[in-house]
């Protein structure tokens, strides 16, 4: 090609034709991955290490879930606030268990009922605030949730949440959404800036033609 100039491509059908294609597929991509960044996402991420667990009694222990080694998520806070009975009937066994460990020094949290643990405080109360209560009674209530019961979901039903053990103060964080927004989009814009220079250079010798 004599005249090595992006004018001189626009002259040739070819080149348009894959003009078109080009600034079709950078759109569709584009726009793509922004609808699946925008919906498939939420803009506000929780944040492992500013969210405070908070231990209602003992000493009264204050951690983030990171130091821990907790994982929670955004699914745990509905409308962005702490509801203690949700977080217990929404089948987070395992975090409990690990909050209860760090909160009460409880050993072997792995081979504990959390839900026979909940109604013991709830029965006898906390050592600042006892209880009176009948001690067969206790027995027997743990009994039937340890035994009568299948099902997590079966074992809640029998819990008046009467004593919170923890809270949990969420705090949220936009930067995970900023960063696929901003990281996303400018390699995609990139990426094709790069497809264009290399286009360029196998059909003009060139990566920065004249215009």
């Amino acid at each position: 090609m004599k005249n090595k100039t992006v004018s001189c491509l626009n002259s040739r059908v070819w080149y348009r034709f894959i003009k078109v294609i080009y600034i079709l597929l950078f759109i569709i991509i584009l726009l793509g991955y922004n609808i699946v960044t925008f919906s498939g996402s939420s803009f506000k991420n929780l944040d492992q290490d500013k969210t405070l667990i908070i231990c209602n009694y003992k000493d009264e222990k204050v951690f983030c879930p990171k130091e821990k080694n907790i994982y929670l998520n955004n699914h745990n806070f509905k409308n962005e606030t702490f509801d203690y009975k949700d977080f217990f009937e929404s089948y987070n066994e395992y975090k409990i268990k690990d909050i209860l460990e760090n909160c009460y020094d409880i050993k072997n949290s792995s081979n504990l009922d959390i839900f026979a643990i909940q109604r013991t405080y709830e029965i006898t109360g906390t050592k600042d605030n006892k209880k009176d209560y009948d001690e067969n009674y206790l027995k027997n209530e743990i009994n039937k949730i340890i035994t009568g019961y299948k099902t997590d979901l079966e074992k809640t039903t029998y819990l008046d949440y009467s004593i919170e053990l923890f809270t949990i103060d969420p705090v949220f964080t936009y930067y995970k959404f900023l960063m696929y927004f901003f990281v996303g989009n400018l390699s995609i814009l990139l990426l094709f800036e790069i497809i264009k220079r290399m286009f360029y250079y196998i059909v003009l010798g060139t990566i920065k033609p004249e215009k």
